[in-house]
């Protein structure tokens, strides 16, 4: 298959299916009459299973990182990629384990712990473990032939991205993630809501907006890197 393709699918189809997923999702919420605040509410409140936007949206949004993945098999494709066949299924596979995470998160709600922070862990850390293999790989390629110097600054670019994500992932406000904001209103009763920013729904969002990113630059660089092979 052609490697030309390969990229404008991964980076077309990720791109497409994520907007539908966006706009499926703010749909969905203006039926049900609530508004969405991305630094309070959690994944699973964006669209809601129970309604076909919804249901619809949760598709397109696993759809999207399914073209993320295939976007990490370029090098595969490509005759003479020698060591750099396995370090891209190895990324590949961390790739799959950031989509189905990321899928579970946007489906399972925060109320079931165990699972929902399963999912978020596993999301951050393959998405980490995507950036620093897409690392290895674009600086194995230029240390060889040192150039183009685009495979250096995108190699420094991935080690940023999972600086990044792991800075969000171990921010000690994770752990007090549970913790409501305590309000005394007129007639002095006392409610509680979510802080704003709430950190745990707050770094979900973080971590997939970075995953863009990501999700983008990883066919570009292999596609680069096959042409410098």
């Amino acid at each position: 298959m052609n490697t030309t393709i390969i990229l404008a699918v991964s980076i077309g189809g990720y791109l497409l299916f994520l907007a539908l997923y966006f706009l499926l999702s703010s749909i969905d919420q203006k039926q049900s009459g609530k508004k969405y605040d991305f630094l309070t509410d959690f994944m699973f409140e964006f669209g809601s299973i129970s309604r076909k936007p919804g249901i619809a949206a949760k598709t397109c949004l696993s759809l999207a990182y399914a073209c993320a993945t295939l976007g990490c098999l370029l090098l595969t494709f490509v005759p003479g990629s020698g060591s750099l066949f396995g370090l891209s299924v190895f990324m590949a596979v961390f790739s799959f384990l950031s989509a189905a995470a990321i899928v579970s998160v946007s489906i399972v709600p925060a109320y079931m712990f165990r699972s929902h922070l399963i999912s978020t862990v596993v999301f951050f850390v393959a998405q980490i473990m995507v950036d620093v293999t897409a690392s290895i790989i674009l600086l194995n390629v230029y240390s060889a032939i040192h150039e183009p110097v685009s495979l250096l600054i995108l190699a420094i670019i991935f080690v940023v991205l999972a600086v990044a994500k792991a800075s969000i992932l171990l921010n000690p406000k994770l752990s007090r993630w549970t913790e409501l904001s305590a309000y005394m209103d007129e007639t002095g009763a006392i409610t509680t809501k979510r802080p704003r920013p709430f950190p745990l729904a707050f770094s979900q969002w973080l971590c997939l907006f970075l995953s863009i990113l990501t999700s983008v630059l990883v066919p570009v660089s292999l596609y680069l890197v096959s042409i410098a092979l």
